[in-house]
Order: structure tokens, then C-alpha cells, then sequence
């Protein structure tokens, strides 16, 4: 019992430090991108550029959170006209080296036209006037300077065609070759970003890491991968045959923030003198959780809570009766692989692109992505076997003290970005 009262009061630890950092870290204008909030948030933007014989017609449209993100909290009106100033300064086109400039589009609208676009959104639309449609060039530098590790996704229509590119800080320019026979971004592209995505997600890392130190043994990391691929592939399928269609960024992080959790759960299931009372306890914390959501009129947040409290309960209930088991090591990596695979198909949701456009892209970002949480789960294991050397090595090294370490700060952590991302 003083076991598990130890590693409530370190997970509470964990948890009031995680709150205090994100309040330290809460992004600002002018702030660097890597704090708590971005790491559940995507830094994209997108453009569709439209080229014809003497004019290119561009339309950006930019998430609501980024705006401000810029422009600072402000009316509508207000961020719509700062950050429109701020794009026009930040695209530009020339053609056979001459530049081609942005035409006024009359009815005292001027260079930019704000669009509607919908909720979440800001759009915007200029038109460049070009002399010549030889050696164009277009040039989208907006963002990159606020928001390191920004990404837009473009779509450019030469000769009634579309073809997709990613615009990033380090390709700020794409030249249009005089034929017009644009190639698409290739795979590798999308694939460096499924890379950094799985790399600069400390709640994935925490996951990973966190099964491995804390559940798995020998052959257990091959289950974790094969739960992996698994979950990539079901949200390939997903997305592709559009059946699901996530809508809320915030509810699947929460729901990655349950995952991180579950594995500590099952830590202290096991550490407990009664293990069977661990499913009923987690079971009753989350549904204590989902009627808190209903008393805030939350019923997408009270569903998910509720959800996660009987595959916890599920889960719990029989990994205690069969602790070896490595099937239920494989649930939460399938469902991780599902969540991170729906990431990109979300993103890409604003372009309406068909299915036969978005196959690469999204087995890109999978590749990526299988390939940054393989080197999560190596460098888990390396740790792990240093434990054991250690333990082998020296026999007053107390490796229980590891594990209940993790499982302190994986349990803040998780239930932290459970809640606070339920109710940004």
C-alpha cells in the first residue's frame, strides 16, 4: 500500500509540474514553437495557386489559432486584416525574373480579399498580374518566421492539372518548369514529416517508451511494432474510403493522452494487493471524468471519457487475470498507429483532394511515422537492458524504483494532456 501511495503522490507530482510548464510555456507572438500546446496542435497552412497565360490567382487559407497566433488576440476584423497585410507581404510571383505584382481588385477591396471560408479558418485571395507565363516562379515565405517547423500545403493548377507540393522553411520557392508538367511532392517529402511528427511529439514518446520500460518483455517489442503497423494501415484504409473523418484535433489528443496513462494503470493494477479492484477503480475515475463533461454541456468529451473507461476496465480486468498476454500490449499501440495515421487525413481535409492524390501523401507520412516510432521503441529498449545490467551488476541497484518512476510520471502526464486538452 505504501507502494502505491508513493506512486500517487509522485504521478501528482508529475501532473502540478506538467500544468506549471504549460502555463510557463504558453505560446506567444514572437515565441518559440516548441511548448506544450504545440505539440497537440499542427503548424500548417494551405495555398492554391491557380497559373494561367498572364496571371497567377492565389487563396491561402490559414487556421484561426495560427492567426492569432501571429496577430495576437484581437475582434475578427482586426486579426482578418493584420494577418492579410502580413500574407501579402509573404507571397510573391515572378516571371522570367521579373516580378509580377499584385493587381487591385476594385470595389475598394485592394490587393487581398478576404474569403469565408468557414469556422476555423481565415482565407484570403490575390491576384498577380504576370507580363509572361515563361520561368515562373512562385514564393511563399508566410509563417516560417514566426512559426519554426511550419508546414504549407499546396496546390498548383497549371493546364487544368493539380499537383501538390509542401512549402517549408527550407523550400520557400517552387519553379515551374516551361512545359507546365509539374511533378508532385514526392513520397520521401511526406515522410520526413510523418518523421518529425512521431520525434516531436513528447505524448507519443511517452507512450512508447513508457509500455516498453513498464509492460513489455523479450519479444514484447515486436508486438508493440506489429500493434503499430496495424493502426497505420486500419487509418490508411480510413481515410482513404473517407468512413471516418476525425473533426476534433483536441479529442484525439486527449484520447493519446488516456493511452500514455493506461500503461501506468496497469503498473499499479499489478503492484496492488488485490489486482482485480485496479479495473473498477479506473473504470470509476473515468466515468467520474464523463459526468463532469456532461455538467460543462460537453457530450463529445463526456462519450470519449466514457468510452475509455470500459476499454480501461476491459483491459485491466484481464491483463491481471493473464499478466503474459502480449495481445493487450498490442491494443494501445493499434489504437496510437490508428490516431497518429489520421493525422495528415485531417490536415489535408480543407483541399477536398481525391483518393488516388492522397495514397502517396498519406503512405509517406505513415512510412515516417512507423520509422520515428521505431527509434522510440529502440532507444526504450537500450534503456531497458541498461537497467537490467545495471541490477545484474550491482545487487543494492533497486530497478522497482525505475519502473515506479515511470509509471508516476507517465500517469501525470497522461491524464494531464487528458484533461486540459478535453477543455482548451
Amino acid at each position: 500500500m505504501r507502494r502505491v501511495a508513493a506512486l500517487v503522490a509522485c504521478a501528482l507530482a508529475a501532473l502540478t509540474l506538467a500544468g506549471a510548464a504549460r502555463s510557463a510555456t504558453f505560446p506567444l507572438p514572437g515565441a518559440p514553437a516548441w511548448t506544450a500546446a504545440s505539440l497537440a496542435r499542427s503548424n500548417i497552412s494551405y495555398s492554391i495557386w491557380i497559373v494561367t497565360a498572364d496571371r497567377v490567382e492565389l487563396s491561402f487559407l490559414v487556421p484561426a489559432w495560427e492567426a492569432e497566433y501571429v496577430t495576437g488576440r484581437a475582434p475578427f476584423v482586426v486579426v482578418q486584416q493584420r494577418l492579410g497585410g502580413y500574407l501579402l507581404h509573404h507571397a510573391a510571383v515572378t516571371a522570367s525574373g521579373r516580378e509580377c505584382p499584385a493587381e487591385d481588385q476594385g470595389y475598394g477591396i485592394g490587393q487581398i480579399d478576404p474569403l469565408s471560408v468557414g469556422a476555423g479558418l481565415y482565407g484570403f485571395e490575390i491576384f498577380f498580374r504576370c507580363p509572361t507565363a515563361r520561368e515562373v516562379v512562385l514564393t511563399d515565405t508566410a509563417l516560417f518566421d514566426r512559426m519554426p517547423g511550419h508546414v504549407s500545403f499546396a496546390q498548383v493548377q497549371i493546364n487544368g492539372r493539380s499537383h501538390q507540393e509542401v512549402f517549408s522553411a527550407a523550400n520557400t520557392r517552387l519553379g515551374l518548369p516551361p512545359s507546365g508538367a509539374l511533378r508532385s511532392a514526392a513520397m520521401s517529402r511526406y515522410s520526413s514529416l510523418g518523421l518529425r511528427y512521431a520525434l516531436h511529439h513528447l505524448d507519443v514518446a511517452c507512450l512508447l517508451i513508457g509500455s516498453l520500460l513498464l509492460l513489455a518483455r523479450g519479444r514484447d517489442l515486436l508486438w508493440l511494432g506489429a500493434g503499430l503497423a496495424a493502426g497505420l494501415l486500419l487509418s490508411l484504409g480510413a481515410a482513404l474510403s473517407a468512413r471516418i473523418a476525425p473533426r476534433s484535433p483536441a479529442l484525439l489528443g486527449a484520447f493519446i493522452g488516456f493511452l500514455v496513462a493506461l500503461p501506468a494503470a496497469r503498473h499499479v493494477t499489478r503492484s496492488l494487493r488485490r489486482p482485480d479492484l485496479g479495473a473498477p477503480g479506473a473504470m470509476a475515475l473515468l466515468f467520474l471524468l464523463s459526468c463532469a463533461a456532461l455538467f460543462f454541456d460537453r457530450m463529445d468529451a463526456a462519450v470519449l471519457l466514457a468510452g475509455a473507461a470500459l476499454l480501461a476496465g476491459g483491459i485491466l480486468a484481464v491483463s491481471a487475470r493473464l499478466p503474459a498476454n502480449p495481445f493487450w500490449l498490442v491494443i494501445p499501440a493499434c489504437l496510437l498507429g490508428l490516431l497518429e495515421g489520421l493525422t495528415l487525413a485531417q490536415d489535408l481535409a480543407p483541399l477536398h483532394l481525391p483518393a488516388a492524390t492522397r495514397l502517396p501523401m498519406l503512405g509517406g507520412f505513415d512510412t515516417g511515422l512507423f520509422t520515428g516510432d521505431a527509434v522510440l521503441l529502440l532507444c526504450a529498449a537500450a534503456v531497458c537492458r541498461a537497467v537490467t545490467m545495471t541490477r545484474q551488476r550491482w545487487d543494492s541497484f533497486d530497478a522497482p524504483v525505475v519502473s515506479d518512476l515511470t509509471a508516476a510520471v507517465a500517469g501525470g502526464l497522461g491524464m494531464f494532456w487528458l484533461v486540459s486538452r478535453l477543455y482548451r
